[in-house]
């Protein structure tokens, strides 16, 4: 139970107050300095700058890639000093709850980089830094996962890849009802 009653995930269509997005800041998953990362980085300003044109965009970035991710994404976008180490804030964000009476809260699901594919020093604090810059409560799930191997239909209904989540490389000795039963606790 969450302050102030149940609340849910809501439907990914529902209606939301802004974007969050994280940006893309270490070379390595990309190739290294190789040119393909800095179009990474023009096509996230570019989507975020596309995205802001119709409701607001936080940033999350460290101060001092602020230059170079404030002229890829225009004025529009709000930069966060926050440190990030990749884009995907899907996955390394919080999971955000609503109830009836429009509470919020949010759920950080312990993001590891894809089962420890991927490094992440700054994204493993992303979903908290989001929660407390979005001012809403977060609480820890007692499981590891991203927060994009999660579908709702916004009535209680979650569908998750198996193989995602039942995985030593995530959630190493429990079993898929113990992990079921934590992610319903929790959205």
């Amino acid at each position: 139970m969450h302050p102030k009653g149940p609340l849910t995930v809501p439907c990914e269509a529902a209606p939301h107050v802004r974007t969050w997005m994280c940006w893309a800041s270490t070379p390595s998953p990309y190739g290294g300095s190789t040119g393909y990362f800095e179009e990474v980085q023009e096509a996230l300003g570019r989507l975020a700058g596309a995205i802001a044109e119709n409701e607001p965009v936080m940033m999350l970035a460290a101060a001092e890639h602020h230059d170079v991710a404030g002229k890829l994404c225009g004025h529009k976008v709000q930069l966060v000093d926050v440190p990030t180490d990749d884009m995907w804030a899907r996955d390394s964000g919080p999971v955000f709850l609503t109830g009836p009476g429009g509470q919020r809260a949010a759920v950080d699901l312990n993001f590891n980089g894809w089962g420890a594919k991927q490094a992440v020093r700054h994204d493993a604090l992303v979903a908290q830094a989001i929660a407390d810059h979005a001012d809403v409560p977060c609480q820890k799930a007692k499981v590891v996962g991203e927060g994009g191997g999660i579908e709702c239909d916004g009535e209680g209904t979650l569908i998750l890849t198996e193989s995602c989540w039942v995985n030593p490389n995530r959630n190493p000795g429990k079993n898929k009802r113990e992990i079921e039963a934590e992610l319903k606790a929790q959205l």
